[in-house]
């Protein structure tokens, strides 16, 4: 029940899901459980996007349609912080100063500029990931979409659990230091293999997949 209370509330934390779990505290607990919360986005987006892929959606749509779909489902939290980050290395100031730009709530250039760099990024890549149904059938066109996707918000997942518990816990009172100070041994082992558990079905399928159609093509 413990750990089902901590993934109700990063789940909560991390998308819109209504699942009724507000509590910080519990979210913080349930942190390590981040990347399954990820593969939990990637399947959603990802089964999204294989189905506008089957209803004949063009490479270009889906591109143009992953951004709302990923802004809908997590809120745009990591948008927000990715800006207040970009702005403050933008500003090069340090210690109190740099934190005090973070905490602004206006966005500057740097954080503009980050911001459309990640989301262009993102949505090519989810455009060529899901755009291209050059497999022998349909299905397996959409699978390697949901697949690529839920690689994706894992791993990235994984990461933002990884730097926010690697480095010393922030000075200052905030969500980065209030989910890192909740995080024990076991949770940090946790982690990782949440992850490698999500992700190795999905590696699987698609070197299958990939070898698959290599070998139609070449064989």
């Amino acid at each position: 029940m413990r750990v089902l209370r901590e993934l109700r509330g990063i789940v909560s934390f991390m998308t819109t899901i209504p699942l009724g779990g507000g509590d910080l505290e519990e979210a913080a607990r349930g942190f390590y459980l981040a990347p399954l919360v990820g593969a939990l986005e990637g399947l959603i987006i990802g089964s999204i996007l294989a189905l506008l892929q089957a209803a004949g959606a063009t490479p270009l749509a889906l591109a143009a349609l992953y951004p709302l779909l990923h802004v809908s489902l997590t809120g745009g939290i990591h948008l927000d912080g990715l800006a207040d980050y970009a702005d403050a290395v933008g500003s090069r100031l340090s210690g109190g100063r740099a934190l005090s730009v973070m905490k602004d709530p206006r966005r500057g250039s740097f954080a503009s500029i980050a911001v459309a760099a990640i989301i262009v990024s993102g949505a090519l890549g989810a455009g060529e990931a899901c755009g291209s149904a050059g497999h022998e059938y349909q299905v397996l066109a959409g699978l390697a979409c949901i697949g690529a996707m839920v690689w994706a918000y894992t791993l990235s997942s994984l990461l933002m659990y990884m730097v926010t518990v690697s480095g010393p816990v922030e000075g200052y009172e905030g969500l980065a230091r209030l989910f890192a100070g909740k995080q024990d041994a076991r949770r940090r082992a946790a982690a990782p293999i949440l992850a490698i558990t999500a992700i190795l079905p999905v590696a699987v399928y698609l070197y299958i997949v990939g070898l698959k159609a290599i070998t139609t093509a070449y064989l």
